[in-house]
């Protein structure tokens, strides 16, 4: 069975929660045109800089007026480029509808925005000292999901294989690749996290109305 295949045979449509995240973040991407705020700006203000949490907390307070832990939960609607959003989107599409439908839509929303929280909490315990570049992205919570998939679904060895090949590659890339746009520690411990958090939310998903109640 090939990778579309299966998609097809798990999910009959794109769940509702899905299409919302996927939405947010494209409206967040283009709001800029409307010129009321920059893109820079939004990034400035609602991307998650490891210093924030630790070494310059007060000043963020002073200048944003809300704590920057909040920051580990908005990053992940915010995109560099046209690239960076549509990679994502399709991946969140993907992976999103088929961990949305074991879950359901508030476990699902539940389970990605903690992911991504914790995924950028750990790259900021990783670059508390002079970590000052905002985190943008949905990536922590997409390889999360990734992670779901693999407990979730682990019969179908063609999706299980794609995801640890990905996985793999994050992982080398720590050691043979310095390109520091890339936040290969996001993308590992999200992975890891979904991989270890996704039964307990199955088990928390348990319902008889069915997965979309």
């Amino acid at each position: 069975m090939s990778i579309v295949q299966f998609f097809r045979a798990e999910c009959t449509h794109v769940p509702s929660a899905t299409m919302a995240l996927a939405a947010v973040c494209i409206i967040m991407f283009v709001f800029p045109i409307f010129g009321i705020i920059s893109q820079s700006e939004l990034v400035w203000w609602y991307g998650m800089a490891p210093s924030s949490l630790f070494n310059d907390r007060d000043v963020f307070v002073a200048t944003r007026h809300f704590p920057p832990e909040l920051t580990l939960f908005t990053h992940p609607f915010f995109h560099a480029d046209v690239t960076h959003l549509v990679s994502n989107a399709i991946f969140l599409l993907f992976f999103g509808s088929l961990v949305e439908n074991k879950l359901g839509h508030t476990r699902f929303i539940i389970f990605f925005l903690l992911c991504s929280a914790f995924s950028a909490f750990m790259l900021a315990v990783s670059q508390k000292i002079g970590g000052v570049n905002p985190l943008i992205g949905a990536s922590g919570a997409i390889f999360g999901l990734m992670g779901a998939t693999v407990r979730f679904f682990p019969k179908y060895r063609i999706m299980t294989g794609f995801v640890i090949f990905y996985f793999l590659s994050q992982f080398l890339g720590l050691f043979f690749h310095s390109d520091s746009t890339i936040a290969r520690v996001v993308h590992l411990t999200g992975f890891l996290f979904g991989v270890g958090l996704a039964p307990f939310f199955a088990v928390l998903g348990q319902k008889s109305e069915g997965p979309f109640a």
